[in-house]
């Protein structure tokens, strides 16, 4: 009889350390891919948090930067003194993202890039395509010592003009009729991009 019941007994507690068992498992099937997924998200929501579009171009007090650096004067009242050494230091690429906050608006321009051309020896053009709205895309020339940037937004079009290291931005609306520095600038651009010519044609036939 006591046999009897002590096998009651061991058959019960195996049958309940089972149940335990059992409910443990379903427990862990039932929730453990659900924290692993909100974990997942979470790490995705921490990189999307720490990711930093390029190029970022800081506002620049412009009386602290020697304007040999600028290479060209302001503009006029309005324009804005923006940091842009990163955008020679980017190496560019088909597909990159770009996007720039306009100080004077507080627009924020994305865009991707979709073409990038060289020039000549230390010149290159960086191109984006306008959107939907025919706004939000850029035209960038970089060169070994200036910067040009044409930018598109919906509140029209802004100027970027400057050295390696700093440039002006301004609204086109606002910038005058050409100048002295406009001057230099196609003379540059047209030393760079034209082939040399030979100083006597019909030597260089022959």
């Amino acid at each position: 009889m006591r046999k009897a019941i002590k096998n009651i007994r061991f058959i019960g507690a195996s049958v309940l350390f089972a149940s335990m068992g059992a409910i443990l498992i379903f427990f862990n099937l039932a929730f453990e891919p659900e924290e692993e997924v909100e974990r997942t998200q979470e790490a995705v929501n921490s990189l999307e948090v720490n990711v930093e579009l390029f190029p970022s171009l800081k506002i620049i007090d412009e009386s602290q930067v020697d304007p040999s650096l600028i290479r060209y004067n302001k503009p006029n009242e309005s324009a804005i003194l923006l940091e842009v050494k990163e955008l020679h230091t980017k190496d560019w690429l088909v597909g990159d993202k770009f996007s720039i906050t306009i100080p004077h608006t507080g627009y924020v321009l994305e865009t991707q890039i979709e073409e990038v051309r060289e020039l000549a020896p230390g010149v290159t053009a960086i191109k984006s395509y306008p959107d939907e709205t025919m706004a939000n895309h850029i035209l960038l020339t970089v060169s070994e010592k200036s910067t040009f940037m044409s930018l598109f937004t919906p509140d029209g079009e802004y100027e970027l003009i400057g050295g390696q290291e700093y440039g002006w931005l301004a609204s086109s609306r606002l910038l005058g009729g050409p100048t002295a520095d406009d001057a230099v600038v196609i003379e540059q651009v047209r030393d760079v991009i034209e082939a040399p010519r030979p100083k006597n044609p019909a030597a260089e036939r022959e």
